[in-house]
């Protein structure tokens, strides 16, 4: 039995009250609305909350938000969400991976030589990260919450003023928004993320044995969306400043891999070898590695627990990024697969930084001295 309705408005219902047990009114969600929530919930993930205002405030460093980021991405994978399902936990295999590159992000962001790294290419790591969740989460969390209405709902992202008053309010307030919102076309929804979807489908529908190949093949998708699609145009494409600071790294790595000849006798014990021994130990020691650690620590010694880029990665470059990318994601694919307890122990590890502060990078930074 209905009530009778007393005023409407986009987000809530005003109703008599009565005597009849079970009265009930009906509030019809339209796009705009579901939109709303999935970004709402997406930066205020990312945001601490005024105890007196009630309002959220965006993170002001970017390490805690990487490190926030992780947690959520490992949550997905973990449904540990409030809207999760554990009985399909797998189904988000990307967020899995998406949780290790996050803390991955953190812990460069949190490394003495970003410290003096310019301030347009620390930026651009921050700008990655976030407008990469902005997209990913929000997409994410709608269709966790009604999949049904996502495929009727996503064709068209609305643009500013297709939300709700609240979010509407908020979103030009985020960093980066207006080119964003350029360069990334208002988040448009991409076909890779709607074929990526339609594999989560076939991985819940798949025999066991069969389901590994569903979670690689919507893994490759989104990987896909996210480097071409969001950040080679935000961070990669006209940014000289980080291609500059990237090629420096390249060609510290060159020399930080090559053979040590006081080490190797491969040189007579000479100023010549002395000179080179020193170089290459120099390198190696201010030169940051360009790898991706499967666990939730910054390193690891164990070369089966991390993916270390070939040296001739061009990382502003897309097709030689996503060369290495495909080499982590089966690396990657392989762990969860063999060693399935040992990963989802890591990611749980990471999971509990959904509400970091700063505690995580101010530790990781301590054990750095």
């Amino acid at each position: 039995m209905s009530s009778q309705v007393i005023s409407r408005t986009r987000t809530s219902v005003t109703a008599m009250t009565n005597a009849t047990p079970g009265t009930c009114v009906s509030l019809q969600c339209d796009c705009g609305m579901h939109w709303s929530s999935a970004t709402e919930f997406s930066y205020t993930r990312l945001s601490d909350k005024n105890r007196e205002t009630g309002k959220y405030r965006l993170l002001k460093d970017y390490s805690p938000r990487a490190r926030r980021i992780a947690a959520t991405y490992a949550r997905f994978y973990l449904e540990m969400e409030k809207f999760s399902d554990p009985k399909k936990k797998g189904r988000f295999y990307w967020m899995a991976l998406g949780a290790l590159a996050s803390k991955t992000v953190a812990c460069a962001l949190e490394s003495w030589q970003m410290g003096m790294a310019p301030e347009s290419v620390i930026n651009s790591f921050g700008k990655g990260n976030f407008w990469l969740f902005m997209d990913i989460a929000a997409t994410h969390w709608y269709w966790a919450n009604d999949p049904k209405s996502f495929k009727e709902c996503a064709p068209a992202r609305p643009k500013m003023n297709e939300y709700v008053d609240e979010v509407k309010r908020s979103l030009p307030h985020l960093q980066w928004y207006d080119e964003a919102m350029g360069k990334l076309h208002h988040l448009k929804v991409t076909q890779e993320m709607f074929d990526a979807f339609d594999m989560i489908g076939e991985f819940e529908r798949a025999e066991k044995k069969k389901k590994p190949d569903r979670q690689f093949d919507h893994l490759m998708l989104v990987a896909q969306h996210e480097q071409h699609n969001i950040l080679q145009p935000l961070i990669y494409d006209n940014n000289p400043d980080l291609a500059s600071a990237l090629k420096k790294q390249r060609y510290g790595r060159a020399v930080s891999h090559q053979p040590d000849p006081m080490q190797d006798g491969t040189m007579p014990y000479d100023d010549s070898a002395m000179g080179a021994s020193a170089t290459i130990n120099l390198a190696k020691a201010v030169v940051p590695e360009l790898e991706l650690v499967f666990t939730s620590t910054c390193t690891v010694d164990d070369p089966h627990l991390k993916s270390v880029a070939p040296l001739d990665t061009v990382v502003n470059d897309f097709k030689s990024r996503m060369k290495w990318i495909g080499d982590v994601a089966k690396q990657f694919h392989r762990l969860m697969q063999t060693q399935t307890a040992f990963m989802e122990d890591e990611l749980s590890t990471i999971a509990a930084w959904y509400q970091d502060t700063g505690m995580e990078a101010l530790k990781n930074r301590m054990a750095q001295k």
